[in-house]
């Protein structure tokens, strides 16, 4: 999939940030400059308000307010195991819960194989570096194809990794990754991560929907997806959104309320988006969970969808409890919010900046 990564090369060297200027008027504003290739900003929610900005090379920037602002010596630099091609690279990290007093932190990435793959690292405290000695390998997940390759990983409400895997790349998902129930490929995953001894560094909830049942990876909470890129979980709720990039038809967000104990089935092969997948023969996934909201592609202009967050700050009232997205080529901002009867409430913002290819919350 060529749309998201197309993107990087126009947005490198600057970073936006959502700033809401006029209820309900949205527009972006230039907040950090300087970076190659940035795909992701997160806070490690340590009290510090720092951000930290993922770049496909396989670097990671600090911004530190209390001390000068962008650091110059990245907080991890490990661009030497990461192939950095295409729509592959260092995707994503995520901060332990207890970072800020175990300092683990884990990272989703390409290594020089492609092969998807988490690791973990740890850091001093508040120390704007991260000791790249401590790198492990809790899961190497083999690929294909170069292109689908997933990227978002998160802490949910539970203390528990997720991370989103794509579906291995090509067109129509050639050897039906998303439905095989032994492959990682295609998956929502969850793992313990509290298991910081000894490899593999992780356990497997016993409470995972395919824990007991035969011929599933035990790794499994969800399946049927195809590039689920970015996505996140409601802080406030523990609501689970999820942007997953469409083919040629459709673009689509998933939504799986906090009380769902997994094993949701989004549809694709059989499905992208809320219809039929063209050029695939007619299929019925097991627990089909559809999609709260698509949209066209490419007929509207669009051709990437990428999942944000919900807003749950105190600045802008008028947008608490709204999940935002974006479209990489249309510039459109897709706005959602449960209406309390079942439903969405839904509305669409064009004319906004295009190639955005992330969302970050700055605090929390």
């Amino acid at each position: 999939m060529r749309k998201l990564y197309t993107a990087f090369s126009f947005i490198a060297g600057l970073f936006f940030a959502l700033f809401v200027h006029a209820q309900p008027a949205i527009s972006y504003s230039p907040f950090l400059s300087g970076f190659t290739l940035p795909v992701e900003v997160v806070n490690a929610g340590d009290g510090t308000s720092r951000l930290f900005v993922v770049q496909q090379n396989g670097v990671i920037r600090v911004y530190d307010p209390a001390n000068g602002g962008l650091q110059a010596t990245p907080f991890l630099n490990m661009s030497s195991i990461v192939r950095n091609s295409g729509e592959q690279g260092l995707l994503s990290m995520a901060f332990h819960p207890q970072f800020e007093t175990n300092g683990y932190f884990f990272v989703y990435y390409n290594n020089t194989n492609g092969d998807v793959t988490i690791a973990r690292y740890q850091a001093s405290g508040t120390a704007n570096t991260a000791n790249a000695g401590s790198g492990v390998v809790l899961i190497t997940i083999p690929k294909p194809f170069d292109n689908h390759n997933g990227g978002h990983m998160q802490f949910g409400p539970d203390g528990n990794l997720y991370f989103a895997t794509g579906d291995g790349g090509s067109g129509n998902d050639p050897f039906n990754n998303s439905q095989d129930s032994t492959k990682l490929l295609g998956k929502m995953l969850r793992i313990n991560v509290d298991d910081f001894s000894t490899p593999p560094y992780y356990t497997i909830p016993i409470t995972n929907p395919f824990y007991n049942t035969p011929n599933f990876d035990k790794r499994i909470w969800a399946r049927g997806l195809r590039n689920p890129f970015r996505w996140s979980f409601d802080r406030l709720t523990g609501d689970m959104w999820i942007g997953d990039v469409g083919q040629g038809a459709k673009e689509e967000i998933n939504f799986t309320p906090a009380s769902s104990t997994g094993g949701e089935n989004y549809g694709w092969r059989c499905y992208e988006g809320s219809i039929r997948t063209p050029g695939v023969a007619v299929c019925d996934p097991v627990n089909y969970h559809p999609p709260i909201y698509d949209y066209d592609n490419p007929s509207s202009g669009s051709s990437s969808v990428i999942g944000g967050y919900v807003y749950r700050g105190s600045e802008y009232p008028f947008f608490q409890g709204y999940y935002t997205a974006a479209d990489v080529y249309s510039g459109n901002l897709y706005l959602l919010k449960p209406n309390g009867s079942g439903g969405f409430t839904t509305s669409v913002v064009s004319g906004l900046q295009n190639f955005v290819v992330g969302f970050g919350e700055a605090r929390f």
